[in-house]
């Protein structure tokens, strides 16, 4: 396996300045991870972007000068690989669709536990995505009844190799790619290679795609994924 483990890079943006500072420093109580500012507005944000280069934005939702929502779309299109987590007081697993259309890689609850949020942080990093069981719930449910936005093609399940569907069972316990590679006793290299391969044959553009895709496909199974959300 690889042993390089990588920094990640963090902003939070909340109105609320107490909020921010307990936060930053529960997230910097482990050496993975590195908050590189924290603001409590759009125009602090917008400026900290210019300067600084994160990995993940965490931002709460109901910002008091504008949508968290809005704001996070609008960065989006600046830096296209920013990977964005939305917090709320107001957590829902109906709500979790509704925000990965909106172009959101986890949805979180604010009081969850500092060992979820470390998990979700990680999993958003390497993977692109997280969800827990609930969400898990909700999201099969919306591929079931197409609400969720879909950008591969689904119906070539026969045109998929053996490896491909190892691949997508194990994407549908969010392991990493790392951890995919070596469950399957493969090379990093030549995982990813296949993995390249599997992204342009369903037509995909990221990992949590190939997830919808295996949910699509009947691939995933559920019992593995729903304990994949308990593996921290």
């Amino acid at each position: 396996m690889m042993t390089d483990i990588e920094e990640i890079r963090i902003g939070i943006i909340d109105d609320d300045e107490l909020f921010c500072e307990t936060m930053s420093m529960l997230i910097s109580k482990s050496e993975r991870f590195v908050v590189e500012f924290y603001v409590t507005n759009s125009e602090d944000l917008k400026e900290e972007l210019l300067v600084k280069k994160i990995d993940i934005l965490i931002c709460d939702l109901k910002l008091k000068e504008e949508n968290g929502i809005d704001l996070c779309k609008s960065i989006k299109q600046i830096y296209q690989d920013l990977k964005l987590i939305g917090l709320s007081s107001y957590y829902k697993p109906a709500f979790t669709v509704s925000m990965i259309n909106h172009g959101f890689n986890a949805f979180l609850s604010k009081n969850l536990e500092k060992k979820g949020i470390y998990h979700a942080l990680i999993q958003v990093f390497e993977n692109g995505f997280y969800f827990n069981k609930e969400d898990y719930q909700a999201i099969k449910l919306a591929v079931e009844n197409q609400t969720i936005s879909v950008s591969m093609d689904c119906d070539i399940r026969n045109d998929l190799t053996e490896i491909d569907k190892q691949i997508l069972l194990l994407i549908g316990e969010q392991m990493t790619c790392e951890r995919i590679s070596y469950t399957l006793g493969l090379s990093y290299a030549v995982f990813k290679k296949q993995f390249a391969g599997l992204l342009k044959k369903l037509k995909a553009n990221s990992m949590f795609d190939l997830f919808l895709a295996g949910m699509c496909c009947g691939i995933v199974d559920e019992n593995k994924a729903l304990k994949g959300c308990e593996s921290y």
